[in-house]
């Protein structure tokens, strides 16, 4: 039983001197026209946001869900599947590169669904998720005159403001 827990406690060691390792995941994605720039370490989240701005449903999980390969050298790629209400061609995205560790596997697969999004259209130039919100939206600009004339004051609400006396 103590030789379990040793190896156990050896595995976990090994686990954790593994993810304290910082692998750079330096791709990149850049809309020349609006000069929005987004990097695999914004990309976690930029998805997060994303799925935050999707139609709630009551029985449905909004989050994105990460799921991990090894190959036989040990090596990692990240899969990312996005909520249901996602366009089904751009659901799932997997990474392209294999990682020695877990949490840059997850970077580069959440930046791989973003860049995607971005070419589905399902996000704009400006790299924000479309939205039904009117005032998250761009509109244009609609000049309205800074005084109105009114007919009549209206006071909904007589008494506030006055003082009274009691005896």
């Amino acid at each position: 039983m103590v030789e379990a827990y040793q190896d156990d406690e050896r595995q976990r060691r090994e686990a954790c001197a593994l993810e304290s390792i910082d692998e750079p995941v330096d791709s990149f994605l850049l809309v020349p026209s609006t000069g929005a720039r987004m990097s695999a370490n914004d990309a976690m989240q930029h998805l997060l946001h994303f799925c935050a701005v999707l139609p709630v449903d009551e029985y449905a999980d909004n989050r994105p869900m990460f799921s991990f390969e090894e190959d036989k050298s040990g090596c990692i790629r990240g899969t990312v599947t996005l909520p249901t209400s996602v366009a089904p061609s751009v659901r799932r995205a997997q990474g392209q590169t294999w990682w020695r560790t877990e949490r840059a596997a997850k970077k580069e697969a959440a930046f791989q669904a973003y860049k995607a999004l971005h070419v589905y259209g399902l996000v704009n130039n400006n790299l924000l998720p479309l939205t039904r919100k009117p005032g998250l939206r761009f509109t244009e600009e609609i000049n309205l005159p800074s005084y109105y004339r009114v007919l009549r004051a209206v006071r909904p609400i007589r008494g506030i403001g006055t003082r009274v006396d009691i005896a």
